[in-house]
């Protein structure tokens, strides 16, 4: 009997529509966003951040050699996402990127580690591009 209620308790909670292991919550959305370097603010970026198929694209950020890559989602609150990826480039290292997006807009923090270089952390906010 109890085992049977574990089971029914695991199924709902995997079947669920807020299910913790949702990835691709922002799957079909493209956001336009400026960047700002937190020790620098007038050093600014623009930079469009594409989902698509449980990936991030940060279209400028190709120039540096990073390409899309995987990103996980999950609901915090009704209507409320938070996400998380790690973009790395051969040459350029890695740019770790956290936000929270809720309707049509997006705000976060990117990390960006460089061997040999100083951490720049960026904050960013933008909003959605409508088709």
């Amino acid at each position: 009997m109890k085992k049977s209620l574990i089971l029914m308790f695991l199924l709902i909670l995997c079947s669920s529509k807020y299910s913790f292991s949702q990835k691709t919550l922002l799957d079909g959305k493209t956001f336009s966003v400026n960047m700002f370097d937190i020790n620098n603010p007038s050093n600014s970026i623009k930079e469009t951040l594409h989902f698509a198929k449980g990936k991030l694209d940060a279209v400028q950020s190709r120039t540096h050699g990073f390409k899309p890559t995987a990103y996980t989602s999950f609901e915090i609150k009704k209507g409320m996402i938070s996400w998380d990826a790690n973009c790395q480039s051969p040459k350029e290292g890695t740019m770790s990127w956290s936000g929270k997006s809720k309707g049509d807009k997006i705000a976060g923090e990117v990390i960006w580690e460089k061997k040999g270089k100083s951490v720049i952390t960026y904050r960013y906010r933008g909003q959605q591009v409508k088709k």
